[in-house]
């Protein structure tokens, strides 16, 4: 099992990938968030249009190395003229990306079949 599928569980739904982490980053090591973050983003890269969706619903809090690492999958996907979203926050995520201003960046949703359908549906 690689260090990626150890932090993150990733499944292709309707042509969407759908990246879901497995906990806050302070559950792993650094390197291992580290090399987690560049095999998504060698996956993202992989994809001709890449369609996105974090599920944030395996914890209630994530903190700065994995808003950081969901970060730069959502950079990734906007470089590569792609469509992101993220799904399934907490109460409190939702206040923390409102109050880093990245709820107005990232479409946000409030289950995974909407942040799917939105993805497959937008023009990339």
């Amino acid at each position: 099992m690689s260090r990626a599928q150890l932090i993150f569980s990733v499944n292709e739904t309707k042509g969407v990938l759908v990246i879901s982490p497995a906990g806050d980053a302070i559950s792993f090591r650094d390197v291992d968030v580290a090399a987690a973050v560049n095999d998504l983003l060698s996956r993202v890269n992989a994809l001709p249009q890449p369609r996105v969706v974090i599920d944030l619903g395996g914890s209630q809090y994530f903190g700065s190395i994995m808003i950081g690492a969901v970060s730069q999958v959502a950079e990734r996907v906007r470089e590569r003229g792609g469509v992101f979203a993220v799904c399934s926050l907490s109460p409190d995520m939702q206040q923390v990306l409102t109050a880093m201003k990245l709820a107005d960046r990232w479409p946000t949703f409030d289950t995974q079949k909407a942040a799917v359908k939105f993805t497959e549906r937008c023009e990339a």
